[in-house]
């Protein structure tokens, strides 16, 4: 497949392990590819798709599987597939209906009961003109939520200033 970033080794002979391919931008468990691998090619084929950056993990193959050694199945919704109308980090789940490209929402879960819950979504409208940017939503029981919206540029220097003011904490009272 052309739209690959990788080239894996093809002597054609029969496929005896299975390489996960998953994009480390994506959504954990999000898997994108299945590389097919005899056993000479395993570790080549592994090193391949590191190189280009991705995650490569070795699973069984199935014995009523019956591939060939550099066979290469794209999910249709991974980042692989070359699908252009989605961003990589799109959800891909109603993005007519919303006028917008979302990714899966990023719980902010700190593992205890909070006053406020947070959520944050990358988000791109349908215009070809649109930016991508930043949402934070805030809910809380009293007041309901409050969505705001920012660009990538706002959000860094958001990044930015919580380190600063987190930092300042651990310092203590002055």
């Amino acid at each position: 497949m052309s739209n690959l970033p990788f080239t894996l080794p093809a002597c054609e002979q029969p496929a005896t392990g299975r390489i996960e391919i998953y994009d480390p931008t994506r959504p954990v468990g999000s898997l994108d590819a299945s590389a097919y691998v005899c056993d000479q090619h395993s570790d080549d084929a592994a090193l391949a798709i590191l190189a280009a950056g991705l995650i490569a993990q070795r699973v069984p193959l199935s014995p009523a599987m019956a591939r060939t050694c550099g066979h290469v199945y794209t999910y249709p919704t991974g980042s692989l597939a070359g699908n252009l109308t989605h961003p990589t980090w799109c959800d891909r789940d109603e993005c007519v209906r919303r006028q917008a490209h979302c990714s899966a929402v990023r719980d902010v879960d700190t593992g205890r009961v909070e006053e406020t819950a947070l959520a944050v979504v990358l988000v791109q409208y349908l215009h070809p003109a649109a930016q991508v940017m930043v949402s934070l939503t805030a809910l809380d029981g009293v007041t309901g939520g409050e969505r705001i919206l920012m660009s990538l540029g706002q959000a860094r220097v958001l990044v930015y200033r919580l380190r600063q003011l987190l930092d300042a904490s651990a310092g203590g009272a002055r």
